[in-house]
Parts: C-alpha cells; sequence; structure tokens
C-alpha cells in the first residue's frame, strides 16, 4: 500500500491513530494479553502490513491490523486490503475509537489505490456485525467459501465495502 502519514486524526475524536511501534507493546501486552503483539509490530512494514494504534493522551486505547492478502474467493486472484485484529480497550468502547480506527484504514486503503477493503467477522460477535454493516459494509457472496482458512470451532462472516471518493472524515 501506498504510505500516507502515519499520524491520522479526525476532529471529531480526540485521539491519534499511527503505526505501532516497539515502544508500544508493553501497553498492548496489558491491556490486551500476550498476544502476539511484538512480532506483530516486528513485521509491520508501513506499506503492505500496517499494526495501528489509537491513542489518546499518550495512552494506546486501541488497535488494528491492516494487510494486502490474497484469497481467491474473495479477490477473483489479486491481493486486496483486510482489516483484521481491531480491538479497543474495554474502559474506552462506545467512545468512537473502533470508528476511528476503521476510517483510519479505509483511508490508507484508499490513498493505496484500491476500490474494496473487508474484514471477517467471528459470528456471535453482533456488536461488530453492526458497527461494520452502520459504516456500510455487507457480506461478500459466496459465504463460506470466502472465508479464509479457520480453526473449525471458529465461523468468520467476510465482509466488504466498496470504497470511492475522498477520504472519509
Amino acid at each position: 500500500m501506498a504510505a500516507m502519514p502515519a499520524d491520522t486524526a479526525f476532529p471529531a475524536c480526540p485521539a491519534v491513530v499511527r503505526d505501532a511501534t516497539p515502544a508500544d507493546v508493553p501497553a498492548l501486552e496489558r491491556c490486551y494479553g500476550k498476544a502476539d503483539h511484538r512480532d506483530r509490530v516486528r513485521t509491520a512494514d508501513g506499506k503492505n502490513l500496517r499494526y495501528l494504534v489509537a491513542e489518546v493522551d499518550g495512552q494506546v486505547v486501541g488497535f488494528g491490523r491492516l494487510a494486502l492478502v490474497w484469497h481467491p474467493a474473495v479477490s477473483g486472484a489479486a491481493f486486496f486490503p483486510r482489516m483484521s485484529n481491531l480491538n479497543v480497550r474495554e474502559d474506552m468502547r462506545r467512545r468512537g475509537f473502533g470508528t476511528l480506527l476503521i476510517k483510519t484504514m479505509e483511508n490508507l486503503t484508499r490513498a493505496a489505490g484500491y476500490p474494496r477493503i473487508c474484514v471477517g467477522v467471528q459470528t456471535g460477535n453482533d456488536v461488530a456485525l453492526r458497527l461494520y454493516t452502520r459504516l456500510g459494509y455487507q457480506p461478500i457472496t459466496g459465504q463460506p467459501a470466502a472465508a479464509p482458512p479457520r480453526p473449525a470451532h471458529v465461523a468468520v462472516l467476510q465482509l466488504a465495502k466498496e470504497l470511492s471518493g475522498r477520504p472519509a472524515e
């Protein structure tokens, strides 16, 4: 993906979204568990793989990942931008930080010249599904073949949004 300024802020939300750095790993682990944050930060190249954090007053309140992935059932035989691992700290939810992360990833996708962005939502995660639906995401036809390989116990609904025009605000 084409480079875009790492710091992106939307006036309605007092947060900044930026690329994660190794200094963010302890905060990510404290708030979100020991997942693979260190590896995610290390492998993010700022172009084809972005690991972003939302920050308020110097505190990490959320994160998300944007990567170019390839899956023929979703994209035909091309790479496409896919959001994943979006999470907002529990005490900071329902304040617009998830939307801020999503809109930032949409803007990065637009800036890189891609007309579509995708995301997978685990079935049963109704809060996330409502958020993505409200923001214009729709199920990808051809379910479940469009879903990337997952453990059998995790069902994922693949959603996509067609992007057009100028960056979201």
